[in-house]
């Protein structure tokens, strides 16, 4: 290969790593995964809550659309696994707490 093929590849894989990069910025976003979450919960389903209002949906009597807030989505899901599972949720809770007590340095004694 030439020095200039070289140079052409390289600005080929730059461009589609950059590509790559903004593609996953756009899906790692709190909504992007809420509603990948729900969408595969509901076995590819539409990704809106059954309550909320669909695109054209209205929402109420005055005619505004409500788009859903996927921090209900993402705390009803939660909330869902708690009722669902608790012995699972207090055994990883209680995991977290002795992680966060055994990182976390208390306080120093003189």
């Amino acid at each position: 290969m030439t020095p200039e093929q070289i140079r052409e590849r390289m600005a080929d894989t730059r461009a589609a790593l950059s590509a790559n990069v903004h593609a996953f910025r756009d899906r790692a976003t709190p909504r992007a995964l809420a509603q990948d979450l729900l969408h595969r919960r509901r076995g590819g389903r539409s990704p809106l809550p059954a309550g909320s209002a669909g695109a054209g949906e209205q929402s109420d009597s005055a005619g505004t659309e409500q788009a859903p807030n996927p921090v209900r989505i993402v705390a009803g899901l939660v909330g869902r696994q708690l009722a669902e599972r608790p012995l699972l949720c207090a055994a990883a809770a209680l995991a977290v707490g002795v992680a966060v007590a055994v990182l976390v340095p208390g306080p120093r004694r003189k």
